[in-house]
């Protein structure tokens, strides 16, 4: 299913478990501001309304989408229990929605017709609608939301369900929802502990799966802002009409176990981790994502790995970001990757390293590149998706930090390049850079009479490791500490350490 219509859709949901009082709402404002919202994402609204004076009360809803053309063809209908808006003392609209509400979700397409069977859960829900018509705010808390598959036919090859639920604790939050050139959807989030389990078996048995974890808190920000009469199929229109979205999410403590079982062979892992975010943007000009995990851990075992495979790494992240529309002008980009103090088990290691002659200090690889490049065709345009066209060429690389830290052994670097997309010929058909790297090693030589020591290279390959270390870097404060700068130069040249290398 496309891009918005999963946002749009997870947004309905969201708004029973997340959509100031300064005017005055009315519980037909509730209900028009939900339809205008689910209707800007492609969403065919409907529901059976009985107007009881101070209260709307909504049964038979459903929400309808035909997937676009270029999908396998078919739609998808989700069916929602009753839901209740209460016009309250003061302007406001409390939304009551039962303790457990099933949803039902239909699906048709190429290969048939299915449905899943949902129930949605809640202890001690509360939410309260403020503002005004324009302007709505939807403050919310439960002491427990869930929600549960419990059914899901249709498919020749449908899955068996024990277990497929998550429940989310404490939640507290508030959404706005603002309507003018463009709707705005803006939410913030907290909860308490968050818990997940599934058990899935093939409908001939062959294969299972079974899941589960838990985290001890979640948080959530986001915001988004639609055009008035969206057009989808067009998004550099929608782009430039004002669409954007961004999310903050950010987890606790937590740990997952998994269980894999094909033919008779299983494979089981657990991980753990001390928390983490994830975020992402994506604007007229850019989109953009970014990570990060603290004291990761991980252990696989079984199928066709001959041996457990465990490995913790104190930090891991990664930022991407890059610019979406065609613009003459030059436009900004970074790409960033860390693994942080990444050890693995001893057996890992003493299967290459009994006798421990490696130092099996923390391991670390960290890059951070950034850089302009020229957009030569918006990005997400359908027709220059499916073209071969080079969409874009860079016109300057940095590497602002580079680290490799292994076996006693480090490598840093950083430099800079401009790129001369005019000249095809010095590099053979590449663009020609221009610019300089540096670079400094430490422990390499120490790491090759290691490597040889236990046989994992021979002497000969060493030596002529060696060898091209003594021809392209120079000593700093001793022969196992090394640097050296290569050059790109204008009349596209290669030097190192002012020696020229082509």
């Amino acid at each position: 299913m496309s891009f918005q219509k999963v946002i749009g859709g997870g947004a309905m949901i969201l708004a029973l478990s997340g959509q100031a009082s300064w005017a005055e709402v009315s519980p037909q404002d509730v209900w028009a501001d939900w339809t205008t919202y689910m209707e800007a994402y492609g969403y065919r609204v409907s529901a059976t309304e009985t107007d009881r004076g101070d209260r709307l009360v909504l049964s038979d809803i459903e929400l309808q989408v035909e997937l676009p053309e270029g999908e396998t063809e078919g739609g998808v209908t989700i069916a929602l229990g009753d839901i209740t808006l209460v016009g309250m003392a003061g302007g406001t609209v409390s939304v009551d929605i039962p303790d457990r509400m099933p949803i039902l979700v239909t699906f048709t397409g190429e290969d048939g017709s299915g449905e899943a069977k949902l129930d949605y859960t809640t202890e001690g829900y509360e939410m309260i609608v403020s503002g005004a018509p324009e302007k709505m705010v939807y403050d919310y808390k439960a002491s427990s939301v869930g929600l549960a598959l419990t059914e899901l036919t249709g498919a020749e090859d449908a899955l068996e369900i024990a277990t497929a639920s998550v429940t989310v604790a404490d939640v507290v939050g508030q959404s706005r929802s603002e309507t003018g050139d463009l709707h705005r959807m803006t939410q913030e989030m907290t909860t308490g502990a968050v818990r997940y389990a599934a058990d899935f078996k093939s409908a001939d048995k062959n294969e299972r799966f079974v899941w589960d974890g838990e985290s001890a808190s979640m948080r959530l920000n986001s915001r988004s802002d639609v055009p008035q009469s969206p057009d989808w199929s067009d998004m550099p229109a929608l782009l430039k009409g004002g669409f954007a979205v961004s999310g903050d999410f950010g987890f606790g403590a937590g740990r997952s176990n998994f269980t894999v079982t094909e033919d008779g062979e299983t494979v089981q892992g657990k991980s753990s981790s001390q928390g983490g975010t994830l975020a992402m943007r994506m604007n007229g000009e850019r989109l953009g994502y970014e990570g990060r995990f603290d004291s990761l851990a991980m252990e696989i075992v079984g199928g066709d790995l001959p041996f457990p495979v465990a490995f913790d790494a104190a930090k891991a992240g990664f930022n991407l970001g890059m610019p979406l529309s065609k613009q003459d002008a030059p436009q900004k980009f970074d790409l960033g990757l860390l693994l942080g103090d990444f050890t693995m088990s001893d057996f890992i290691w003493g299967l290459f390293d009994p006798a421990a002659k490696l130092p099996r200090d923390p391991a670390t690889l960290a890059i951070d590149l950034s850089g302009t490049m020229t957009v030569l065709t918006d990005l997400l345009s359908e027709e220059n998706i499916a073209s071969d066209d080079v969409p874009g060429e860079f016109n300057s690389v940095s590497l602002n930090d580079f680290r490799l830290s292994l076996a006693g052994t480090e490598l840093t670097g950083r430099g800079a390049v401009e790129i001369d997309n005019s000249d095809l010929s010095s590099y053979d058909g590449m663009p020609k850079p221009v610019g300089d790297i540096e670079l400094a090693l430490k422990g390499g030589n120490t790491l090759l009479d290691s490597l040889v020591e236990i046989g994992l290279i021979p002497q000969e390959q060493a030596l002529g490791a060696r060898l091209m270390m003594g021809m392209f870097t120079v000593p700093v404060s001793g022969p196992d500490d090394l640097k050296t700068r290569i050059e790109f130069t204008e009349n596209g040249q290669v030097l190192a350490n002012g020696q020229r290398i082509k």
